[in-house]
């Protein structure tokens, strides 16, 4: 039987869609902060940067122009004045 994949639910409430994850790394004013599905309760001030969202073999890239992030009970909550969808070059 193949194992249960975990997964991490985002909510971006500067965007009208909801994302999942395997993972996701942003970037806090304190250096990066890679986030998995069943992590202990985390808050961090977002640093202007990169935030890519993992699944499985694709990654999904957004810059994220400060703000605040928190994730509890499997759910990220981003909130950010200004998100834009990277494309890749």
């Amino acid at each position: 039987m193949p194992a249960k994949r975990l997964e991490l639910r985002i909510i971006m409430l500067t965007r009208e869609e909801r994302l999942s994850a395997d993972m996701v790394v942003v970037r806090a004013t304190t250096g990066d902060l890679g986030v998995l599905s069943g992590r202990a309760p985390v808050s961090a001030a977002l640093a202007v940067g990169e935030m890519r969202v993992y699944n499985g073999e694709a990654i999904q890239r957004m810059k994220v122009y400060g703000g605040v992030m928190r994730v509890e009970s499997d759910i990220m909550t981003v909130i950010t004045e200004l998100a834009e969808v990277l494309e890749d070059a």
